[in-house]
C-alpha cells in the first residue's frame, strides 16, 4: 500500500517481506528518484528523496511514532 502524509511525505507498506528485501527496495527507490530528480532539475536547484524504514508490530506504540521512526532511519 502506498499513502500520503503530510507535506511531501509518503508512505509505503510493506507486508511479509524480508529485512533484505525491504533494504534493497528502499536502496532501489532511492537511487532511482534521486537520479531523476538530478535529471530534471531546474539548473541552481537542489532536489533529493531520502528513505527510512521502521517495523510495524504489535509493540508499536503508535502510527506517528513508527512514522518518526521512519524518518530517522
Amino acid at each position: 500500500s502506498i499513502g500520503h502524509y503530510g507535506e511531501g511525505e509518503f508512505i509505503i507498506v510493506l507486508s511479509h517481506e524480508t529485512e533484505f528485501a525491504q533494504d534493497q527496495f528502499l536502496a532501489s527507490l532511492t537511487e532511482t528518484l534521486n537520479t531523476w530528480l538530478k535529471a530534471h532539475s531546474v539548473q541552481g536547484t537542489s532536489l533529493s528523496f531520502s528513505a527510512g524504514m521502521a517495523v510495524v508490530n504489535e509493540l508499536s506504540p503508535s502510527s506517528s511514532v513508527v512514522i518518526d521512526r521512519a524518518r530517522h532511519n
